[in-house]
């Protein structure tokens, strides 16, 4: 054993007895014991996630490629192309509309897309605009409250709820994330398989084996400290 760590565990007694006996050591004790609680927990628990995941990949590399196992692959892929694609050509879009003052606070309905809150607070909706703050309202109904309230300047509504006399702003047309975002899902995953399937051709492998060994790859060649701060 080392010099210092006999002299650590000489120590160890005398930061107990400081820790017991002291009231300001014993209630900053108490602060901090849940904190430890936390990470001892979420620590055995990364372990536990660790071993398991550890042992499926072990198990998907020794998976074999059967005589169908790259058509199968191919077609869930297709499968899942021709999904997204539906999603995102047969998805009628969203209109809105921003209507009322240049300037001021606006007025936008909860729910409504970060991408188009962020045009409007970056003044990026149409040239010249100034950055705007908003207000978030619960329906349109709420909007038009706020406006009459003088709450708010300008209100971003579907274009049968703006009022006939509000000059119109901006109109934006976009795809609803309810359709967007299982389509760009789709699109991917079949993408992946699609890939996973020509890799697995191309090296006469699994394509789950393909994807098991990609993974470990990656993550070995990634430092432990950057998993710790992204997972953070």
């Amino acid at each position: 054993m080392r010099p210092s760590y006999i002299v650590l565990l000489a120590l160890l007694p005398l930061i107990i007895y400081i820790f017991v006996s002291d009231l300001d050591y014993r209630a900053a004790l108490k602060f901090l014991l849940p904190g430890l609680q936390y990470t001892i927990t979420v620590t055995l628990l990364g372990y536990a996630l660790a071993a398991t995941l550890g042992l499926i990949f072990a198990l998907l590399l020794l998976l074999k490629p059967g005589e169908r196992t790259t058509v199968t692959y191919s077609a869930l892929a297709a499968v899942a192309l021709a999904i997204g694609g539906a999603f995102l050509l047969f998805t009628p879009n969203t209109e809105l509309v921003l209507a009322g003052d240049a300037e001021g606070r606006v007025a936008i309905v909860r729910g409504t897309p970060a991408r188009v809150i962020e045009q409007i607070q970056d003044g990026a909706y149409t040239e010249g605009a100034a950055e705007r703050r908003f207000l978030s309202a619960l329906d349109p109904q709420a909007s038009l409250g706020y406006l009459a309230e003088g709450r708010v300047t300008a209100v971003l509504l579907p274009p049968d709820e703006v009022p006939a006399d509000m000059p119109e702003l901006w109109r934006f047309s976009f795809m609803p994330d309810s359709a967007r975002n299982p389509g760009l899902l789709a699109i991917g995953l079949g993408f992946a398989l699609a890939l996973l399937a020509f890799a697995g051709w191309q090296t006469r492998n699994h394509p789950l084996a393909v994807f098991a060994e990609l993974y470990v790859d990656l993550i070995r060649g990634v430092p432990m400290l950057v998993v710790i701060l992204f997972i953070g």
